[in-house]
């Protein structure tokens, strides 16, 4: 087995220290690790090798090189961490248990959203008490009705949340929605805003609006214009000078790794090595999504659903769906006045773009699969001809690709069908 570079455990004044490549990790006053007598004269070299496997790292073998003598033997060290994070405890050396940085940090940021839910979201906690009590009642109307048995019990999941909750606790008001709450409310409403519509007013005032959207426009268009064409005329001249100094940085280039180099490269390294360490110890971002998912009432709404589900498959009260939708409009109303604009236009922007993505690639398996089709109905020996220009070589590259693909996948089929 090749081990490579072997991280080494030196000694330096009776102290020594374990050399991973990236990392220092002190053993005080350890003479011995694993029966290994490091303290002598003849300048023992102990080297601990991890062996990467899977997520996980193991220590496999522990090597004592003395002269020309080396002995492996089994060290009993383990791995503690996560992948690629290289914090080793060795048997009888407590001094190597070390507590991850990122564990505090994630620890730290579960209680800054504990300490937000208590001051913004503490509605959230009467909202869901609520909805319990509406789930059991609607339950129990459920069973009594669908088995005839005689009750008294009375269904809550039509009545108004109430807003705050706790008395005397304090809380947020009732949010202030645009949407009546009643259904004939919403009628008059509904009228009215057609009513105003189609007034003169409104169509002069709508036409103001596009006035004034216009002169911004313009306005911008003024400044933004001449500092593009400056700039395409500048850069069109720099780039038409010839540049034959090869293997060798431009100033401006040198200038941009120094300073990235000193903000934009070591805070890119850390985030990433944050969210990979998150992803990892997997529990910390699924104890947030619950925490948030919890402040944004999105449990209060699915059982708020299942105990209206319960409740109207019983009564059929189709008017009392309308007073569903004014709740459902109040729950919502946390992570819609939480959440600021901006945000909600990258939220929407990243649907989009997932959305065209997969559009795009399902058009393109689609071609695809035509693509194979056609040549599946060709025969063994195919001659292509034409005149220059015609994209003969471009139909048979993509022939020949499309037909490598094809018996890939054939031989991943008789692999999975041999396993």
């Amino acid at each position: 087995m090749n081990y490579g570079e072997i991280p080494k455990l030196e000694r330096n004044r009776e102290k020594f220290y374990l050399h991973d490549g990236s990392h220092s990790r002190y053993l005080s006053g350890k003479k011995k690790i694993c029966g290994l007598d490091l303290v002598g004269d003849h300048g023992f070299v102990g080297a601990v090798w991890a062996l990467e496997v899977s997520h996980l790292c193991a220590i496999d073998t522990l090597c004592v090189r003395h002269e020309n003598v080396q002995t492996h033997f089994k060290s009993g060290a383990a791995f503690i961490g996560a992948r690629r994070d290289w914090l080793f405890r060795l048997y009888g050396v407590s001094d190597m248990r070390k507590i991850d940085c990122r564990h505090v940090l994630c620890a730290a940021i579960t209680l800054g959203f504990v300490a937000l839910g208590l001051y913004r979201f503490f509605d959230s906690v009467g909202r869901i008490i609520e909805a319990g009590m509406d789930l059991g009642l609607s339950v129990a109307y459920y069973f009594c009705e669908l088995f005839g048995v005689e009750h008294s019990v009375v269904p809550t999941v039509n009545e108004y949340p109430k807003i705050p909750f706790f008395d005397g606790l304090g809380g947020a008001f009732a949010p202030e929605t645009s949407l009546p709450e009643t259904f004939e409310g919403f009628s008059a409403k509904w009228s009215e805003y057609w009513r105003t519509w189609a007034t003169w007013e409104n169509l002069k005032g709508y036409t103001a609006f596009l006035v004034r959207i216009m002169y911004y426009v313009a306005m911008a268009l003024l400044i933004v214009v001449p500092v593009v064409v400056i700039v395409y005329l500048i850069l069109r001249r720099l780039l038409r000078r010839g540049n034959n100094r090869y293997a060798e940085e431009t100033k401006p280039l040198k200038v941009f790794k120094a300073i990235s180099s000193k903000t934009y490269r070591p805070a890119k390294a850390a985030i990433a090595s944050f969210i990979g360490f998150v992803r990892v110890e997997d529990y910390w971002w699924k104890l947030w999504a619950v925490m948030w998912a919890f402040y944004f009432n999105l449990f209060t709404i699915l059982m708020e659903f299942i105990a209206f589900y319960l409740y109207f498959v019983v009564t059929f009260d189709v008017v009392s769906i309308y007073r569903q939708v004014y709740k459902l409009a109040l729950d919502l109303w946390a992570p819609v006045s939480f959440i600021p604009v901006w945000a909600w236009v990258a939220i929407a922007l990243i649907l989009i773009d997932r959305f065209r993505r997969k559009i795009g690639y399902a058009t393109l398996r689609h071609n695809e699969m035509k693509d194979r089709g056609f040549i599946n109905a060709r025969p063994i020996v195919l001659m292509v001809c034409g005149t220059m220009g015609k994209k003969k070589t471009t139909a048979i590259t993509d022939m020949a690709l499309s037909q490598e693909v094809m018996l890939r996948d054939k031989d991943l089929q008789i692999k999975v069908k041999g396993k």
